[in-house]
């Protein structure tokens, strides 16, 4: 004994079983549904070929030579930067010694 809410759906699913039942290829039959429509479709189609068009992913493995050389250089630069940016905001927190 089915739940009275539910006769709507099983109705419905029996048209369709007997539909494709009686069809004798497949173009006879209902194309398949997404929630949401055509626009969700749409949706998901375009961010896997924007995922896809930026070719290839960066690698994942050890630094090659040159890269190594080129990230150290940028660490030194960086470390360097930052020091005098600390050594500045030092200076300017210092309370002046001379109007005191």
């Amino acid at each position: 004994m089915a739940c009275s809410h539910f006769g709507g759906w099983v109705a419905l699913i029996r048209a369709r079983e007997e539909r494709f039942a009686r069809a004798d290829n497949w173009s006879a039959r209902e194309p398949r549904t997404f929630p949401g429509g055509y626009a969700f479709v749409v949706k998901r189609l375009r961010a896997l070929r924007e995922r896809l068009s930026h070719g290839h992913r960066p690698p994942t493995g050890p630094l090659t030579t040159a890269e190594a050389t080129e990230a150290e250089e940028l660490r030194k630069e960086t470390l360097a930067e930052d020091a005098e940016t600390i050594e500045r905001e030092q200076r300017k927190s210092e309370p002046d010694s001379s109007s005191g």
